[in-house]
């Protein structure tokens, strides 16, 4: 059977790589604090019940998502990684009385979303062609 693809219109590959761009340029803002080991880095997580390594690591992974963002043949996955990373910052910032400020997480959250729907990682495709089949 043929498979079904989505029209991917020139706006809809401008508007893609747009959000690409910005978030990898925001998480790689975001990495370069806590790699460089910023005092207030490390003490907003210490303030969470983390390690000052937990900060470092969550840069590096950060670090790696904002570069693979900037490659199509892993936008998806990284999307998918930072995804990750935004739900346990959304779950810290709710566990610890942080409300109002689950708003960052939840719209890099669409960001991302948006990136992995465009992208889509390989179990989003094998699931799609199944259901064309189907």
């Amino acid at each position: 059977m043929t498979e079904l693809k989505p029209k991917k219109t020139k706006t809809k590959k401008i508007a893609v790589w747009g959000t690409q761009i910005l978030l990898a340029a925001l998480f790689a803002l975001a990495a370069l604090g806590k790699l460089s080991r910023n005092p207030q880095w490390i003490s907003r997580f210490r303030g969470y019940g983390y390690s000052a390594g937990f900060c470092v690591l969550i840069g590096a992974l950060e670090a790696a998502g904002a570069l693979g963002l900037l490659i199509p043949r892993i936008a998806g996955y990284a999307a998918t990684g930072l995804l990750g990373i935004m739900s346990g910052a959304l779950y810290t910032h709710l566990v610890n009385g942080e409300a109002p400020q689950a708003w960052r997480p939840l719209i890099f959250m669409v960001l991302l979303a948006i990136v992995i729907s465009y992208r889509r990682p390989w179990p989003l495709k094998q699931r799609r062609q199944i259901v064309a089949e189907g």
